[in-house]
Parts: C-alpha cells; structure tokens; sequence
C-alpha cells in the first residue's frame, strides 16, 4: 500500500509539472521539459504536503498524502495546455545529453557509493563533508517522517522553531513517509534535482552565451572548477616523483595555503542538501530573467514572469541563501529597468515569501549580518594587495576569465551579469551568517555567471580560425597557424588548470586516504531500531551534544541539545541548555528534566565528556536498556521525577 502511494504522489508530481511546461515556450526539447517536471513536482509535492501536514492535520500521513493527491490530479486535469507539440527544430543534441550524463552519472555514483553506504562492519560510512551534514539533515528528515514535528522545531534544540530551510529535507520525509527507505529517498531527491539544476545552468548559459561550446564549458567549471589547488598538486607529485600523491590530501580545501573556495559539488551540492532545491529554482529563475530582461520591453513574457515571482516566493524555506541572491539580483534589475510588468513577479514573490519570512525572523536577537570585510576571519585586517592575491589563488581560473570576458561582453550580458558581481562584493564586505564560510553559498551565484564568461573567452580561443590553405602557401600563413595553435592550446591549458583541483577533489572524494568515515556503527543502528520501536515518537531525550548522535538522527526523536557548530552557526541562543544539560548528567536534576519535558537519559561512549552518574540514574531512574560494544557501554534511563 506504502508503495502504491508513494508511485502515485511522485508519478502525479512528474505529470503535474510536464504538462504546466506546455504552457512556457522555452521549454522547448525533452531535456527542458523532464528538469522543468521534476522540479515543479518536486516543489509542488513539498510544498503542498506540507502545508496539509502543517496547517490541516498536524502530521505528515495518509490524510497529507491523499490530499497532496487531490490536489496534483486536480490541477493535472484543469491544465489545458495550448499546444501540446514540441516545436519544429527543438530537440537537443547528443552532445548536450553526454555532457549533462557525465555530470550527473559523477553526482549519481558520489551519491551511491559515499552517501551512508554500508560499510564492512554492518555500520554507515560516508564522505567527509556528509558525516558532518547528513547527521542534521537526517534528524530533520525523521523529525517528519518519524514523530509529528508540526509546527517545526528544530531536532537538536528543544522549544525552537525550525527557521533552517528544510524543504529538501521535508520532500525526502514525504517519500520516506510513503514507502521508500531512508538512504533511496535521499539518494532519489538528491540526483533528481541535482539532474534539474545542471540542465538549467546549461540552458542558462547557452542563451546567455549564444553558444552551445560555452554551456558545456560552463557546466564543467562550475562543477569541477575550485581554486588554485591544482598548482600545489602538480607540485607534490613532481617532488615525489608519484602521481598516486594527487589522491592523498583534499587540494580544494588547503587552508593552511589559504585556499577556501572548495569544489561547489564537495562543499554543498552533496552535503547542504538545501541548495539543492534551492539552486535548481535559481537557475531556472535567472534563466527567465535573462529571458525577459534583456531584450526589448515587447518581447515580455507575463506567464514567464509570474513563473518566476511563484518560484522565488517559495525559496525562504527551501533555501534561504539563494532567496538572498535571487533577490538581490532581481531588485538590481527591476532598479535599473523599472516597469509594470516587474508585478507579475513582485505579486506574488511578496505574498508567498512574506509568511515564510516572518517564521525565519523568529530567530530573534541572533546577530546574523554584520559588516566584515575579508570574508574569511584570517582576512581581517589584511591589506588590499593582500586581498587580490587571495582571491587570484581562490577565484581563480573563472575570476580571472570573468573579467576578461567582459572586455568583450555585449551591453546585454554586461547588465546582467552587473547584479552578480555585486553579489561578490557583499559576500567580502558582508557575513550572512556566524560562520563566515557560508558566505561561500552567496559566491556560488556569482561563480555561476563568472563561469559563463570564462567559459566564452576560453571557446573564443578554441575556436580562432587558423586559416592554413595549400601547402604551397605553408610557410606563407605559418605565423597566423602557430597563434591559431597556440591559441588552442592556451584554451586546453586553461581548462585543465580550472577544472584540475576539482576533479582531483571528486577523486580523492572516491578512492582518496581519509576522505571517508564511519557515521554510524551497527550497534547504533542496532540502538536507533530499539529506540523507534519502544519509546513513543513525542519522546524527549537527553544525550550529549555529539553531531553524529544516534538518537536524534536515524532515531527521530527530540533531544535537548546537539551539536554547538551547527546552533552558532544559525545564530541560534544554546549556551542555557548546555549548562542545564551538563547539570541533568552530573545530578540528575528533577526540576531541569520537569523543565525540558525529558522522557529518556541516554548515557553511551559520547555522554563520557559530560561525566554522567550512572549510579545515582539507576538508583532513581528505570533502566529501560543497556548493552555493550566493543568495550563501550550504552544505557538508556526513564526518568521518574
């Protein structure tokens, strides 16, 4: 039965968004038209099993499922598109379907083989950056699928709304929810719309560019480019003499030579699961926008633009960085092209955002913008020069094209392009959040356009015309053959040093010396198991603030507190609870349990830092159970107080 509804909720999302693509004429191939249903599918099943979820039935089930249902083949059946026909000369080639197969086929086995796969001790492993994300994400994921998490708080902060952007998170929750397994769902989501977001970059930068060379290239560079990294690579292997030293170190990550701007698919289109959404909604947003901003007022498109406003009024809690950067780069265009017609998107931007954003804003009193030049805090104080050198060896290849490619640019493409550098410049003079490092999901906006433009210069030298005629006349045209070589040749170098570090990235992510680590072992997930089945879903643990704990996580259940890194970073107030919960462990305080609703007290290997006093919890408490691995002891105590 679980099966069944699960075919019919994302088999009606797919035909909801294929036929609503009829109604927009530039999706016009089959690549357009299979990113744009599986986005809209996407959004729309999230969207409307959660608000169901939330605001009708106060839990994700087969009343939020049914109605989610309705509604699709509701709103499947009224569409009645104008023409249901692709037009004359619209396909793709096979080109474009190869180029986008490779990147999402590397997306697809990074996903299978180092997102929570099964390690030889029964237990989950994963790549570096997922064992430190997924443990959130996945507690979000069960918070929903597991225990009535309505309205949403946060899973690892008791009594504090949700103000994460969670709707990757709630889309996987709803397939779970209906059948799928926790690790098919998160894969699912996760190449689906990775799938969507590359067919709309490319897209994007065809029409941008006027060429289907630089889409390809530009799909490369955003994907695989990074930093300067590739040069100290090349160095170790040439001191050691061993090019198997390429896969020993992350030379995108290298902060000890500076270097921050990792790979965008290391640093979070696999482990910030967020930006998928999020992203995927941008591109396809800029794309209209380019569309329809960049040409003569006549050639306006309405249905295109309210397209877009509906989009961007959805982003806050799909992901709150690319709300920040859609809206900032919409408000500079609407600032220099005034008109109307902008209120086809502002409508309904406004009416959509404007609720999300006040359940954001609950986040009262954490200070999340401040003014901070430098972007990274070691920055801070450095002089210009300083500065320029950091971002040449961490822009990069693209950084370094961008600006030569404006030198050719059309006035079109120069407006266009002319909100995305400024979001480079607020990224170095503003922090968004605690964590300076997240401004990188602001940068990622900017690199997308930059990569565009390096992208053209590089096919415009690819591409210089040699001019060779009869060999009679060899010697005569040799100067203009050799610059034409050269020219190619310098294209060829650039693209290797621009994409270099992040393939090394992508390898060393698959085959690398410790990029990967045990998340979860099987005795906890022999635990988590115990625990859904014998405590009741509303349960309220207290554990230790261990980012990986089982018991928020594949568990599902709320805990007091979590880990420090990830409530600092959301500008979230913890520093009470940590006391409080130091203090349950050393004494086992009734009136802070009574005070946080505790139900349950784990006590395992990573409660050992908070010196719990297991003698005085079985003197009080009921054991409820124990068990031992390796050496390490785990209990878990029902409170009586």
């Amino acid at each position: 039965m679980l099966l069944l509804s699960f075919l019919a909720i994302v088999l009606l999302g797919l035909f909801f968004g294929w036929r609503l693509s009829f109604f927009f004429s530039f999706i016009d191939n089959l690549l357009k038209r299979m990113a744009f249903s599986i986005l809209i599918g996407s959004v729309s099943i999230m969207w409307l099993s959660l608000l169901s979820s939330w605001l009708a039935f106060r839990q994700l089930g087969a009343a939020s499922t049914l109605f989610t249902i309705a509604v699709l083949l509701s709103a499947t059946m009224l569409l009645r598109p104008r023409s249901p026909k692709q037009k004359a000369g619209s396909s793709f080639s096979a080109a474009e379907a190869v180029i986008i197969a490779l990147i999402v086929g590397v997306y697809s086995l990074l996903n299978i083989f180092g997102v929570l796969f099964v390690n030889e001790m029964s237990g989950w492993s994963s790549i570096i950056n997922v064992w430190g994300d997924y443990p959130l994400h996945i507690g979000i994921i069960n918070s929903f699928a597991l225990r009535d998490n309505f309205p949403p708080q946060y899973p690892v902060l008791i009594n504090t709304p949700l103000t994460y952007s969670f709707g990757t998170d709630f889309l996987t929750a709803v397939l779970a929810k209906n059948g799928l397994g926790l690790r098919e769902a998160i894969w699912l989501v996760n190449i689906s719309l990775f799938f969507c977001l590359a067919v709309f970059i490319f897209y994007l930068a065809e029409k941008f560019s006027s060429s289907k060379k630089a889409a390809a290239l530009t799909l490369l560079l955003f994907f695989f480019g990074s930093n300067a990294g590739i040069v100290n690579a090349l160095g170790d292997a040439l001191k050691g003499n061993d090019a198997s030293l390429l896969l020993s170190r992350n030379y995108s990550h290298d902060e000890p030579h500076g270097l921050y701007f990792m790979n965008s698919i290391e640093a979070v289109f696999i482990p910030q699961r967020s930006a998928l959404m999020g992203f995927a909604a941008s591109a396809l947003i800029y794309l209209i926008l380019f569309r329809n901003f960049s040409g003569p007022l006549k050639k306006q498109n309405r249905l295109e633009l309210l397209l877009a406003g509906f989009l961007f009024g959805l982003l806050p809690l799909m992901h709150a960085h690319s709300f920040l950067a859609a809206g900032a780069v919409s408000a500079i265009l609407f600032l220099y092209r005034p008109s109307r017609i902008w209120l086809y998107f502002i409508i309904p931007a406004a009416f959509l955002a404007f609720p999300q954003l006040l359940w954001l804003g609950q986040r009262a009193g954490s200070h999340l913008f401040s003014f901070h030049p430098g972007w990274i805090s070691s920055n801070e104080g450095k002089p210009l020069l300083d500065m320029l050198y950091f971002w040449l060896a961490n822009g990069w290849i693209v950084l370094a094209l961008s600006f030569a490619g404006l030198a050719f640019a059309s006035r079109r493409q120069k407006v266009f392009y002319a909100p995305f550098l400024v979001l480079f410049l607020a990224g170095n003079l503003v922090r968004f959040q605690p964590w300076d490092f997240d401004n990188y999901k602001i940068f990622l906006h900017w690199h997308l356009l930059a990569s565009v433009l390096a992208s053209m210069v590089i096919i415009r030298l690819f591409d210089s015309d040699m001019k060779i005629k009869s060999r009679g006349r060899f010697a005569e045209k040799l100067p203009s053959s050799l610059r034409a070589y050269g020219s190619k040749a310098l294209a060829i170098i650039l693209i290797f040093l621009g994409t270099g570090t992040g393939l090394l990235t992508v390898l060393w992510l698959g085959f690398g010396k410790d990029s990967q680590f045990e998340l979860y072992s099987a005795a906890d997930l022999e635990i988590a198991e115990w625990i859904r089945t014998n405590t009741p879903p509303e349960s309220v643990f207290l554990t230790s603030d261990a980012h990986n704990h089982l018991a928020h996580s594949i568990a599902g259940r709320q805990i007091v507190m979590g880990f420090a890194g990830w409530l600092w970073s959301h500008g979230l107030d913890y520093q009470q609870v940590e006391s409080d919960v130091r203090e349950i462990y050393r004494t086992g305080s009734c009136g802070l349990i009574s005070k946080y609703g505790i139900s349950y007290i784990f006590a395992g290997p990573q409660e050992i830092k908070f010196d719990p006093n297991i003698s005085l919890f079985e003197s009080r408490f009921e054991k409820v159970f124990s068990a031992s691995d390796a050496g390490q002891n785990y209990y878990i105590f029902r409170t009586v107080c």
